[in-house]
Order: structure tokens, then C-alpha cells, then sequence
């Protein structure tokens, strides 16, 4: 049984080692292993899988090929993976309005009630983020239900620490996640302007 069989069986399916994670997902007969930086999205990374997974199934009926019989190279067949990662990375952001929203966050930033700022695209991947990464993995950890509560319906997100910090949180349409963090001190009505301004700011960078 392989490494990546023996580890679904038992249900592991993702494996932290520090700063990085091995992530295996499985579709139908074949299993993907992928290593990643620990704070990605495994929502966004089954989205790019799937793309593959497509692609290679037809490869394997088209070439008639044994998936039980070893390994493969393919020249071609890594380029058309290449190319779907890079499709599926490009439309997350166009980098001119990624660049002018992060210079604006990191400005932000500097508010003193303003504990932290996170930015996710739609799908969880970190676009930007104030907090070292050790701190953004607990973040993340903490606050997981970031992508799957949305739904399309629910755009703002209000949530409290232990700590009494607390989060605002808003969703633009199949574009980005806007998470604030801010400190015990800070009054709810100046978040939720501070969290009006920023969003008004970044829709307006994104052209939208």
C-alpha cells in the first residue's frame, strides 16, 4: 500500500511539518500529494486538483495508460499542469490591483486600534497579511469557518478572541475576504467605519 493510500485510510489526509504541510486529496482511483506552505487554503488547493485531475484522467484513457504499472513522464503533460496552476493563480487577482491593495493595507496598518489585517481571495488563499506567519498559521486555525460560512449570502463576519480582540469581517462578491483584526480597546462603531472605508477602498482598486 503506498504512502498516500495508507494515510487516507487512517484518515490523515493533511500532515504538518513546521512552515510547510503535506496535503493529499483523492480523486476516484488516483491520490495527489501536495507540499504547501502551512497556511494554504486546502479549499483552494482542491480547486486546483480537480483541474488537474481532469486533465490527467483524460491522459491516462487517451494514452491507454497502466496507473498501477509505475511512473510516467511527460513533458507535455507537465506543461498543461503548469499551465493550469497559473490560469487558476492569475485569476485570483490582476497583480497592478494586487500591489495598490497592499500598499493601501500596509498604510491602514498603522491605525492604532488596528490590531491586524488579513486579506484572502475568495477561495482562502492569503493575499496579505500584517501578522508574522507563526501567528497567521494560529489565526487561520482559529477562525477555519473564514471561506465555508459565506455562501454567497453571509458578507460580514463579527467574531471575539479569548483575548478580547475581536474581528470585522467583510466578503466582496467573488473577489476577496477583508479580515480586521482589532485591539480590546477599540469601540465597535469606529470598527465598523474603519471596516466601511477599507472595503469602499479596496472595491473601488479592484474596479469594481
Amino acid at each position: 500500500m503506498s504512502f498516500s493510500q495508507e494515510m487516507i485510510g487512517k484518515k490523515f489526509r493533511t500532515i504538518e511539518m513546521g512552515d510547510v504541510k503535506f496535503v493529499i486529496f483523492e480523486r476516484g482511483k488516483l491520490f495527489y500529494n501536495i507540499l504547501c506552505d502551512s497556511i494554504e487554503n486546502e479549499m483552494f488547493l482542491g480547486e486546483i486538483i480537480s483541474k488537474i485531475n481532469d486533465r490527467i484522467s483524460n491522459y491516462i484513457d487517451k494514452e491507454n495508460f497502466n496507473i498501477e504499472g509505475g511512473i510516467v513522464f511527460d513533458s507535455k503533460l507537465n506543461e498543461v499542469i503548469d499551465n493550469i496552476i497559473d490560469d487558476v493563480l492569475s485569476n485570483e487577482f490582476t497583480l497592478n490591483s494586487e500591489e495598490k491593495i497592499i500598499e493601501y493595507l500596509k498604510e491602514i496598518k498603522q491605525i492604532d486600534e488596528i490590531d491586524g489585517i488579513i486579506l484572502l481571495t475568495d477561495k482562502g488563499k492569503v493575499i496579505y497579511s500584517s501578522y508574522s506567519k507563526i501567528s497567521l498559521k494560529t489565526f487561520l486555525k482559529e477562525v477555519d469557518f473564514r471561506v465555508k460560512i459565506y455562501n454567497n449570502s453571509i458578507l460580514k463576519l463579527f467574531y471575539t478572541f479569548k483575548d478580547r480582540r475581536f474581528i470585522f469581517s467583510e466578503y466582496v462578491p467573488n473577489k476577496c475576504f477583508i479580515i480586521l483584526v482589532f485591539n480590546a480597546l477599540a469601540k465597535f462603531g469606529i470598527a465598523a467605519h474603519y471596516l466601511n472605508q477599507i472595503v469602499h477602498i479596496v472595491k473601488k482598486l479592484l474596479l469594481i
